[in-house]
């Protein structure tokens, strides 16, 4: 039997490589628009829980690092820019929030 991290360790690169495939197969012949940039919130937390990851119990690391790969990996929808109909648009800022939601309930036990 497998470990479960590295279950969904690979299911999130699957996931990675079936987004970058949809996005290969909806591209239109438009000029991208250039993607915004994450807000100053996102990189701030990014930056507070990879300080924090040193001083964490080795399991909580673990979430930490697979919380911030998520979140990454969520903000990837940015460098579409038009390429995303509306409801993939709005799906996709959806799933970034819910990244940013676990990113920060897993590192805040470390920021107090």
């Amino acid at each position: 039997m497998r470990p479960l991290y590295r279950q969904s360790h690979r299911r999130a690169v699957a996931a990675l490589a079936g987004f970058a495939m949809a996005l290969l197969a909806t591209q239109v012949a438009a000029a991208p628009l250039p993607p915004p940039p994450p807000s100053g919130n996102t990189i701030a937390l990014l930056e507070q829980c990879s300080a924090a990851m040193p001083r964490a119990h080795p399991w909580r690391a673990r979430q930490l690092r697979r919380a911030m790969f998520r979140l990454q990996v969520s903000m990837s929808y940015r460098a579409a820019g038009a390429r995303l109909s509306p409801a993939e648009r709005r799906s996709a800022m959806a799933a970034e929030r819910d990244s940013y939601n676990l990113l920060l309930e897993t590192c805040r036990p470390l920021l107090t």
